[in-house]
């Protein structure tokens, strides 16, 4: 009850002390509020009075600028009047141009003025022009000196103007002697239009008498006041702002640009129809409304400045404005700065005032806390005893007088060691070790107390630490937990035979397991035997004469099996793993080349899904490491398939590094990451258990067993790795597979520097994709230039040297159209393009391009563009194995078919059909379109015609209406649908779109490249042409001796300036003796073509001249003739102009006489070295 009683005084005490912090608080608050009406007060009548102070100071200082820079002008003009020469014209114009005093000419005076004043001006930015106008003369300039764009031009006579018309001459030549005219500003105008851009003149002008005080002119001078405009406006800082007006009130600058100069530019824009005059404020601060701007208000202080004695006219006015946001904002400003002041003395009062009550709060917390600790003591079950460090009972409660039956009164005082409580526990030894410590012991002890039964108590000692952090006693608490003791010995009895229960059912399931794994591992051993049996008689059923179904049959059995086997390999190496007895067969390999290796088999399947396949492993450091590569490929190979199987769009990208831990291990990670369907977060933590997928859709609609992750992650195990994933239903997921390795196994791979000095231009569409291609090249020393493809623009000097983009990308178009138009397939940079296998190759004919293969691999992408001469070698190389390998295939595709060959000129038609040769065909050739027409239609239906080759510039019947004669049905029915090729010179643009509407199917273009001319022949005879089966080893009719080309550069010389012999042997897939017979044409038939030029270039006929010079220009491309093939393609298209060009035509038939003599010779001596 006393306890009760304490703490309601206490409450009571605390309730006044609140009541006391709430009227303190409420003082002070209207102490602030009473500060802050007294400053509002004031505040209006502060701001108006800084306002006009600080526009007074604005205005005085514009006003003192603009008057120092006049009084500049007048004592300049007053300069150039003092000169000699002005007074010298006056005398000489008064004695018929020669001065009395010194026989000096009118026309020397003018030199030596003009000479001074194009000093004057080049001195003085400010001078626009310098002029001495003639009153006797009535306006006509006599000198005039103007600035001019890049320099001071000084005007002839002949240019010199009447100014007897402008206002400012009629008042000059009023003036009387020592009066200066200073004009109104306005714009310059030349010859009566105003001058752009526009120059603000002021113009001061002095009259000039002669010796007899005749008028003779004055002198004038254009001031350009823009530079001053420009320090008033730099001198009105923000947020005032400047407006200058003119004696009329019209604008000469202001903050709103379409204001300036009104008087010229808008005359209705003036100051009084532009703002609306209210109120005067406070001694001429007056309030205005601008008209112009939704009644925008603003403060204005206006002032005249006066620029000569002409008090009417002869002033400017300043307006230095500040609008009302301005204003708002200044006294917002002053506003915060007030009451951010306010507010820090109401929080350091309210501070004090807290500081204060929490004390007081604190002291009275304290005593209550003491009442309510007393209060749970005495009422607390737990026997509770405290003593001082002396050992002396300071504290008893009821539960520890109910233990040891001592009353409080009796133990109160004493020492704890006389009234031996605890007999088993040295109390004084506990309270010395817990004085040192500070820690909290518990000892469990047996007490029987007096007269009762045994019972088991727990005895707990804490030190009690003071404010000071000092112990100042111990408190010791008797807890009896006898009931507690009872029930832990009977659990720990029920779990002791639960363990014995657990370890005979463990051993059970043990056994039981051992004899699952033994049991799959055999059978799928055995069942392995049987499969090889069915794999090795399906290979030798391949090798028999089926039909189709049957193959299809066979495919489908092939599938099955297949399935089949990778499932038991999966349940194998399963069972091996549980079993423990999967061996690791470790071994050095280049983790690099084994990335590569793996990429590029899994990209095949990403690509047929067409899925975009990334590789990124430039972070990789090593060259060789030590590890399982059959197992660490199997783990690989599991995570990339999945990614490609539950992604149906998007990408899958593979990328890898490694990282040193410490001087012992090294870690290399590799990461999947695709944008596929992702996992559910409910199905994540089962990923890995084995036979589990993550829902039961994804068997049927994906297949598989849920076998893979779980080999994959015991693999990973094995491997020293780990496999941990992230995954985001419908973004897709992310597997990261790590092992870490001895530092003493790798191998680090030494700096390579080999993109170095090299610059590079990146296009590609997948952000992903340039991310890895930009780290690559950074990684080898390449510099990425950046360039918007938007703002690319095609010069013979570009910032990079390579520029890789891909096939769909419309700058290869722009890029095609230019070589084009440009009839060369260089470029002033390498141009790169990604190929994808799966689809449609780039559409580019007439640019040279290096292909570079997805995914792309460190090595192709080093090989093609880092060691440019070895990837010159080695792509020969490659590009001979694989065209032997093409070869093959097409000449099992195509050997005996027919084909027509239709050119006029016989070397082209040699030509085409000494590259065809290799493909075993049958041809026959026409001279023109009518010809052709006639010998298809002539052909039996039961051999007809298999394809067409057909030059498009011929006489008798052009290729392109031969074409659409044969489309028409001339040729026979059976021939509609021939494949036909052009074939023709005529590189310019749109001749790829002239032929295919005349119904032609493919373009190529002269001089004629043999693979291409090879591979799109056999591309359109294959389509119509029956596959026959042809012995293997059968040989080309008439094979060609194949020469090599030297492996080392040669210098170009004279001769090969005229005779590309490596490019036409090039053309003609190295045929030597193809190349000797065509040159031979050549030298017969060449010289009557040169002679009907040279009789259609006299007839002027230009139809026959852009006919024959387009014949000649294919003939000297396929012989190698290249300076020649250059001079007839630029004469077919200066014949094909039709303009007035006869002369140039007559020049280059000249040029080309004389390169024709050179090649002759050339040709003559390779044909004689050749026979011999």
């Amino acid at each position: 009850m006393m306890s009760y009683n304490f703490v309601r005084k206490t409450s009571h005490q605390y309730s006044e002390s609140r009541h006391q912090f709430y009227w303190a608080f409420l003082f002070i608050m209207t102490v602030l509020c009473l500060a802050i009406f007294v400053f509002e007060q004031q505040l209006e009548k502060e701001l108006t009075t800084s306002i006009k102070s600080r526009l007074e100071d604005s205005s005085s200082t514009v006003t003192l600028q603009v008057q120092e820079n006049i009084s500049k002008y007048k004592n300049d003009l007053h300069f150039l009047y003092s000169t000699p020469p002005i007074a010298g014209l006056a005398r000489a114009a008064a004695n018929n141009g020669n001065d009395p005093l010194d026989n000096t000419t009118t026309a020397q005076w003018r030199k030596r003025l003009e000479t001074i004043f194009v000093a004057f001006i080049q001195a003085n930015s400010e001078f626009e022009q310098l002029r001495v106008i003639s009153t006797q003369d009535a306006g006509q300039e006599l000198i005039r000196v103007d600035r001019a764009a890049g320099g001071i031009v000084v005007k002839a006579i002949n240019q010199l103007q009447n100014k007897s018309s402008r206002d400012y001459y009629q008042q000059s030549a009023q003036l009387s002697l020592g009066d200066m005219y200073l004009s109104a500003i306005t714009l310059n105008r030349e010859y009566g239009k105003l001058e752009f851009p526009y120059k603000p003149m002021l113009r001061l002008a002095l009259p000039i008498f002669d010796e007899n005080m005749q008028r003779f002119g004055f002198i004038i001078a254009n001031v350009n006041t823009q530079i001053l405009f420009n320090s008033l406006s730099e001198l009105v800082q923000t947020p005032h702002s400047l407006i200058l007006t003119d004696n009329e009130g019209y604008f000469l600058i202001h903050p709103d640009q379409r204001f300036n100069f009104s008087r010229d530019l808008a005359s209705s824009n003036r100051w009084d129809t532009t703002y609306q005059t209210n109120t005067e404020i406070l001694g001429g601060l007056v309030s205005i409304n601008a008209t112009y701007d939704n009644n925008k208000k603003s403060e204005v202080l206006s002032r005249r400045i006066p620029l000569s004695g002409d008090t009417e006219s002869g002033f400017i006015t300043s307006h230095i404005l500040l609008s009302h946001d301005d204003i708002a904002k200044i006294r917002l400003e002053r506003r915060i700065s007030t009451y951010v002041f306010f507010l820090g003395v109401s929080l350091f009062l309210l501070f004090m005032l807290v500081f204060f009550y929490r004390n007081l709060k604190r002291n009275q917390e304290l005593a209550q806390a003491r009442a309510v600790s007393s209060a749970i003591i005495s009422g607390s079950k737990d026997a509770i005893i405290s003593i001082n460090n002396k050992g002396v009972v300071t504290s008893w409660n009821k539960a520890a007088t109910n233990l040891f039956s001592f009353q409080r009164e009796q133990v109160l005082g004493t020492d704890i060691n006389t009234l031996k409580l605890l007999p088993n526990i040295d109390i004084q030894k506990v309270c010395t070790e817990l004085r040192d410590s500070r820690k909290r012991y518990e000892i469990d002890i047996d007490f029987t107390p007096q007269s009762q039964t045994s019972c088991h108590l727990t005895v707990a000692f804490s030190a009690i630490i003071n404010e000071h952090q000092q112990q100042c006693g111990t408190a010791i608490i008797i807890r009896d937990n006898t009931l507690e003791k009872e029930a832990s010995n009977k659990i720990k009895q029920a779990n002791n035979e639960l363990e014995v229960k657990v370890a005979k059912r463990t051993a059970q399931l043990e056994k039981a397991s051992q004899v699952k794994s033994a049991f799959i591992s055999n059978i799928s051993h055995e069942m392995r035997t049987p499969l090889n049996g069915i794999i090795g008689t399906l290979n030798l059923i391949k090798r028999e004469s089926l039909s189709n179904q049957q193959r299809h049959y066979l495919a489908m059995t092939e599938v099955s099996v297949n399935n089949l086997n990778v499932l038991i390999n999966d349940i194998l190496d399963l069972s091996k793993i549980e079993a423990g007895k999967l061996d690791l067969d470790k071994k050095a390999f280049n983790p690099i080349k084994f990335f590569e290796s793996l990429a590029g088999s899994m990209a095949v399947k990403a690509q047929e899904k067409n899925l975009e396949f990334i590789l990124d492993i430039a972070d990789v450091e090593f060259n060789s490491i030590v590890t399982d590569p059959h197992r660490y490929s199997q783990v690989l190979t599991n995570l990339i398939n999945n990614a490609i199987k539950f992604t149906k769009t998007g990408y899958v990208k593979f990328s890898a590094y490694t990282r040193t831990i410490d001087t012992n291990t090294a870690v290399l990670t590799c990461t999947i990451k695709d944008s596929g369907s992702g996992i559910p977060d409910e199905h994540q933590s089962k990923l890995f258990n084995a036979f589990t997928q993550a829902d039961s859709t994804i068997a049927s609609q994906y297949g598989g067993t849920g076998l893979g992750l779980s080999i994959c992650k015991q693999l990973a195990n094995l491997l020293d790795g780990e496999i941990s994933f992230e995954s985001i239903e419908g973004l897709g997921s992310t597997f990261e597979f790590s092992i870490r390795l001895k530092i003493n196994d790798v191998q680090k791979s030494p700096s390579n520097q080999r993109l170095s000095g090299k610059t590079f231009a990146l296009f590609v569409k997948h952000p992903e994709l340039e991310s890895s291609m930009a780290k690559l090249i950074n990684v080898y020393g390449g510099e990425l230039s950046n360039i918007d493809i938007e703002d690319f623009e095609l010069t013979k000097s570009m910032p990079f040297e390579t520029l890789i983009l891909e096939p769909g990308n419309p700058l290869l178009a722009k890029l095609d159209s230019y070589c084009e138009n440009e009839c060369s397939s260089s470029l002033p940079f390498k141009l790169v393009v990604l190929i994808n296998p799966t689809e449609p190759p780039p559409q580019a004919r007439f640019c040279s391009f290096t292909r570079l293969s997805k995914p792309v691999l460190i090595s192709e992408f080093l090989l093609k563009l880092a060691d440019e001469r070895v990837a010159q070698d080695l792509s020969v190389q490659n590009q001979k194995r694989r065209d032997s390998d093409a070869q093959t295939h097409i000449d099992a595709s195509v050997e005996g078919a027919k084909i027509l060959i239709v050119d006029d000129n016989e070397i082209n038609a040699a030509v085409a059909k000494g590259t065809l040769t290799s493909l075993s065909l049958r041809f026959e050739v026409a001279s023109n379109g009518r010809q052709a027409v006639d010998i298809l239609a002539n052909t039996d239906v039961n051999d007809p015609f298999h394809c067409v080759l057909m030059d498009c510039q011929m006489p008798v019947l052009n290729g392109y209406d031969a074409a659409t004669e044969i489309r028409n049905g001339a040729a026979g029915e059976h021939h509609i649908n021939i494949p036909i090729i052009a074939m023709t010179a005529n590189a310019m643009l749109g001749e790829r779109n002239k032929c295919l509407n005349a119904g032609m199917n493919d373009y190529i273009t002269k001089p004629i490249s043999a693979d291409k001319l090879i591979m799109t022949t056999a591309k359109w005879i294959s389509s119509v042409f029956p596959k026959q089966p042809h012995p293997k080893n059968k040989a080309p009719e008439n094979q060609a001796q194949v020469t090599t080309a030297p492996e080392h550069s040669e210098l170009i010389t004279d001769e090969k300036i005229h005779w590309n012999k490596e490019a036409a042997l090039a053309r003609l897939m190295n045929n030597e003796v193809l190349l000797n017979k065509v040159c031979k044409m050549f030298l017969d038939s060449s010289n009557e073509k040169i002679t009907q030029l040279i009789t259609v270039i006299k007839e002027q006929d230009y139809h026959g001249i852009a006919t024959i010079s387009h014949a000649l220009k294919g003939t000297c491309g396929d012989v190698g003739a290249t300076k020649l093939h250059q001079h007839f393609t630029e004469l077919e298209v200066l014949a094909a102009s039709k303009g007035n060009n006869l002369k140039d035509i007559q020049h280059k038939l000249i040029d080309i006489e004389k390169d024709y003599e050179v090649l002759l010779s050339i040709l003559q001596r390779h044909t004689i070295a050749r026979v011999s």
